[in-house]
């Protein structure tokens, strides 16, 4: 797990409440009165800031640049999600605008990695060395970065999606860190997809199809479907 430094806390926290107070005045802008705000969310390229309305708590997500392709994309996976049943947020619309509405999960947060895969890890002698390239470093769950690390050995065809509970097994073992194989599948789940779906990326064959299906099961397999979020 990495430790962050009071400088990077500090900054992070003087960021996020200026991005706070943008969000917050965008989102008035469109008639949408919030009762009260968390914390920021902070994503690949984009950032999410939870919000109470009336009847409920919702996630605005926000691109700090303009990118058609990522948000593109993100619609891409949220399709690709219904088609196949998943169970999903739901989403209201409140003044034409649609809104994305979700169960609070209370999950710890920590800086993460957030591009864990073989490339950006040491290793000499068999012996874990440790990590570079931290340009992506942001806060999330710690499971996420466990989910980017997943996708990197699937896409190279190193384990089956079956194979991920040994290792998570492995991991917990070794480590004395118990791991929420739900967040875990499903931000593998995630980076697959948006890998799938990525105009950069020409893996759209059947064999990546075939594992994101195992790990859609595998994910059904620890999850508690609350059919009421079925969209």
């Amino acid at each position: 797990m990495l430790q962050a430094p009071s400088t990077y806390k500090k900054g992070i926290k003087i960021v996020s409440n200026i991005l706070q107070e943008i969000s917050l005045k965008m989102i008035e802008e469109q008639q949408i009165i919030p009762l009260k705000t968390g914390n920021i969310y902070y994503g690949n390229e984009s950032f999410s800031l939870p919000v109470l309305l009336e009847n409920g708590i919702y996630y605005f997500k926000f691109f700090p640049t303009k990118s058609t392709s990522s948000i593109k994309s993100e619609i891409d996976i949220v399709n690709y999600l219904i088609e196949k049943g998943i169970p999903l947020p739901r989403f209201l619309t409140q003044n034409d605008k649609e809104i994305f509405q979700s169960k609070v999960d209370d999950v710890p947060t920590y800086p993460i990695h957030s591009d864990l895969y073989i490339g950006n890890i040491r290793i000499k002698d068999g012996i874990f060395k440790g990590f570079i390239d931290f340009s992506n470093l942001r806060e999330s769950y710690f499971e996420d970065d466990l989910g980017k690390f997943f996708q990197s050995i699937l896409l190279a065809n190193a384990i089956i999606p079956e194979e991920i509970d040994k290792l998570i097994k492995l991991y917990e073992s070794k480590s004395g860190i118990h791991l929420s194989k739900r967040n875990i599948y499903v931000s593998t789940l995630y980076c697959m997809l948006d890998r799938y779906f990525s105009k950069n990326f020409q893996g759209h064959n059947n064999e990546s199809i075939s594992t994101i299906k195992k790990l859609l099961k595998q994910l059904e397999r620890v999850t508690e479907i609350d059919t009421d979020m079925i969209i």
